[in-house]
């Protein structure tokens, strides 16, 4: 029987997005977090991806053990990288990069040992999780993880969510509490969408207002980086509250 029959997707069904939903990107702007309205077109089958870091070469082998007992110090750390195959033809350096500029992927994952404590660098410079006063890494990773308790290989948490669009690329650290190394698998769920951008500004004006049904992410958290969401959905700008109608309306007409 095939891998996919056991794997549980009760915790991240409601969550799934399906075509017709709505979704609002909030992104970096120099003017503060802006809006992007999406509708979803089309989709592909839900697909799942069985990753093994070490045996793709994003790792240069397992974790290192903990030298400590408390679970909190000295823990076996790998840095965040990028997660690319030497086995897949012209060897790419991210399997998860999104190259269609009318795609996106939803992606949830599953961890394997439980253990494993994943830290997630998205896009691939700007730690999440990370408190005001101090960033999780190498010294002192005591925040800021999922592990496999959290979200298991084959029953991913709806906390493991990641919204990927074009050219956004998303790394994984790996903190080891165990006194002995550990090899990391990954379970990806997939759902690979189309999308296009919402124009209608009175639809709009009620996914900002939140009276129609809309999911919000917000890309990167609250780091600062920059990524220029004109250049793949061909907009002027992305809308922020208190826009009226006419400014939605220009706001989200093409660029080109």
């Amino acid at each position: 029987m095939s891998e996919q029959k056991y794997i549980d997707l009760s915790r991240i069904e409601k969550h799934i997005l399906l075509e017709n939903h709505l979704l609002m990107l909030v992104v970096p702007t120099q003017a503060g977090r802006g809006y992007v309205p999406l509708r979803i077109t089309a989709r592909d089958k839900l697909f799942y991806y069985l990753y093994d870091p070490i045996q793709e070469g994003a790792f240069s082998g397992p974790v290192p053990p903990s030298t400590s007992i408390n679970g909190v110090t000295d823990l076996g750390w790998q840095p965040p990288a990028l997660f690319g195959s030497k086995n897949i033809s012209g060897q790419p350096p991210n399997v998860l990069r999104v190259t269609e500029y009318s795609h996106l992927y939803q992606v949830f994952f599953g961890i394997a040992p439980s253990h494993t404590r994943v830290f997630i660098n998205a896009p691939s410079q700007t730690g999440q999780g990370e408190l005001d006063i101090y960033g999780w890494g190498e010294s002192y990773n005591a925040f800021g993880w999922i592990d496999g308790f959290d979200s298991p290989l084959y029953s991913p948490s709806s906390a493991s969510e990641l919204i990927i669009p074009p050219e956004f690329d998303v790394a994984f650290g790996i903190a080891n509490p165990l006194p002995v190394p550990i090899s990391p698998l990954f379970n990806f769920v997939i759902n690979r969408v189309q999308v296009e951008v919402v124009t209608d500004a009175d639809l709009v004006m009620l996914m900002l207002n939140r009276k129609v049904y809309v999911k919000y992410y917000t890309l990167g958290g609250l780091g600062g980086f920059s990524y220029d969401i004109t250049k793949y959905y061909n907009i002027r700008s992305p809308v922020f509250f208190g826009m009226s109608p006419a400014q939605i309306k220009s706001a989200l007409s093409p660029k080109t």
